[in-house]
């Protein structure tokens, strides 16, 4: 049997259901999870990436949430199915029925080749919402030198960002002081305190953005709690909160491990050519 969220009461059951309410099944949180920030909308051509979080952009690409790669949206990567309560609706039906579309995106990426799955109501179908089914969160799937703590406390506060964003909030802010104190060696016994021991030690431009989170609303108003209180914030406060760290990651670990990695390459491609030698 299926809880029909809408009457508050058991329906169909399963075995007697139609392909589309078995697909509702198969997706579990469908219909119960706000709709989330998605990559790419194949209605509109357009791509809502909360990667580069500020504003939606124009493309004729999907990023794939797993690996970062921008593929080109076409049959090799993309097929897409369209369902109502009755079945399957074909094309005569598409302006003027509400369908529920399911896209499928396979990454072409030989060492990813990962399937991202996106559901939309289509002309009012679900309140016309956008669903990531299919990885549970958008989450950035930083790198493994991005200390695994902080990792799982980011993707945490992603996936739950929609449903709770106090809850999201406290795990971010708990990330926040673990990247402090692993790239800082900043250790204090408040998070206030140790983001004012930042000041002077990053780019005035990080330290702004930093300051000013302090400044919106409940989350500044708290930063001198334990990380681990939960604080009545709101989505947008929470989902701030989120860019910023992504943001940081990339500005602290991402561009250091770059910068190693450039430096080492350049020091091994000289020792293996040997001394300059004078003609």
């Amino acid at each position: 049997m299926i809880y029909c969220p809408h009457a508050g009461r058991l329906g169909v059951s399963i075995g007697s259901a139609s392909p589309v309410r078995w697909l509702l099944h198969l997706a579990g949180r469908f219909l119960l999870v706000p709709p989330s920030t998605m990559w790419y909308n194949p209605s509109t051509g357009s791509c809502q990436s909360r990667v580069r979080r500020t504003e939606t952009l124009k493309m004729s690409g999907f990023r794939c949430p797993f690996c970062g790669m921008i593929m080109s949206v076409d049959h090799s990567t993309r097929r897409a199915s369209f369902f109502d309560f009755d079945g399957k609706v074909g094309a005569v039906f598409y302006e003027h029925k509400p369908f529920l579309e399911i896209n499928i995106y396979r990454c072409p990426n030989d060492s990813c080749q990962k399937e991202t799955v996106i559901a939309l109501g289509q002309n009012g179908y679900i309140d016309g919402k956008t669903v990531l089914i299919y990885p549970p969160s958008n989450a950035i799937r930083f790198p493994h030198y991005v200390p695994k703590a902080i990792r799982q406390d980011y993707e945490e506060a992603c996936s739950i960002s929609d449903q709770s964003p106090k809850a999201s909030a406290t795990l971010a802010r708990r990330c926040l002081q673990g990247m402090i104190r692993d790239f800082w060696g900043i250790k204090k016994n408040r998070l206030v305190d140790e983001i004012a021991d930042l000041q002077g030690k990053i780019p005035a431009s990080q330290w702004a953005a930093i300051d000013a989170l302090r400044k919106i609303g409940n989350i500044g108003a708290h930063m001198e709690k334990d990380v681990n209180t939960i604080i009545d914030v709101d989505p947008g406060e929470a989902e701030r909160l989120i860019m910023l760290i992504e943001l940081l990651v990339d500005k602290w670990y991402v561009a250091r491990h770059e910068e190693t990695t450039l430096l080492e390459n350049i020091v091994a491609d000289s020792e293996s050519k040997g001394p300059a030698k004078h003609f």
